[in-house]
């Protein structure tokens, strides 16, 4: 059976039958990959050096491997999905019991609730910085709403949503790109504020690969979510390495 983007989502945490499974691996890329390619994964590289003190030498292969981390936990969570065909955190009972996942639950609320702001924060930022003239918390109340009513379609209108937003995503990303290499030179004769481009210590080198590992990770608690309409027959490694490359190439 396949799916409608223009309906709403009827099923809710319950398990997903087979006769409504659809959809392939594949679109497990473009979700993960537009939800990472976010203004968030901006900051994070630019906290590197103005934060943690890191050159853009340095940064780089530590960004590289926290994010290759992050998307591998996020991949094996994401094959969850179709054979088990429950949202992640109710697949996590069976390891945890009812109530200890309760405890989880509430810290994974924590996290979306502390997510969900910074994001539309950044978002109500990015708004100010295209339009000056435009009111900041009028920016922030239009994001939550067309957040909110993202959500209420469900699974396969964020589906559909995330497919453009790739596409999108990834054009501006290569935009930014450009305009980085153009002023390359710059950028790696920059000195952080410690005053040394070699007084990057270990410990904030593993300051930033905890970050940037984070960063995806905390997708996990969800990625399942996204994976369990999913054929049964689909494979689970399929889906971990789609969720992994794309979650992993675009932060």
């Amino acid at each position: 059976m396949s799916g409608s983007a223009a309906t709403i989502e009827e099923l809710g945490i319950e398990h997903i039958p087979e006769d409504r499974r659809h959809g392939s691996a594949g679109r497990v890329f473009t979700l993960w990959f537009a939800a990472n390619l976010t203004i968030a994964d901006y900051v994070i590289g630019v906290l590197c050096v103005l934060a943690f003190g890191l050159t853009v030498y340095q940064s780089i292969p530590v960004l590289i491997l926290g994010n290759a981390l992050g998307g591998l936990t996020l991949g094996l969570s994401a094959a969850m999905g179709p054979r088990l065909g429950f949202p992640q955190m109710l697949s996590s009972r069976s390891s945890f019991g009812r109530r200890g996942n309760y405890p989880l639950g509430g810290l994974n609320w924590i996290s979306t609730v502390g997510w969900f702001t910074v994001n539309t924060i950044l978002g109500g930022e990015a708004v100010l910085a295209i339009w000056p003239s435009f009111n900041f918390y009028a920016a922030m109340v239009l994001l939550v709403a067309l957040q909110v009513i993202i959500a209420v379609y469900g699974h396969d209108f964020i589906h559909l949503f995330e497919k453009i937003m790739s596409l999108i995503l990834g054009v501006l990303f290569l935009g930014v790109l450009l305009l980085g290499l153009a002023r390359l030179d710059a950028a790696l004769s920059f000195v952080p504020a410690n005053g040394s481009a070699a007084a990057a210590s270990f410990g904030s080198i593993g300051v930033v690969l905890a970050v940037s590992f984070s960063y995806i990770m905390a997708w996990s608690p969800y990625a399942s979510d996204y994976s369990r309409y999913l054929p049964v027959s689909t494979s689970g490694k399929r889906v971990a390495l789609y969720a992994l490359i794309g979650g992993a190439t675009a932060s």
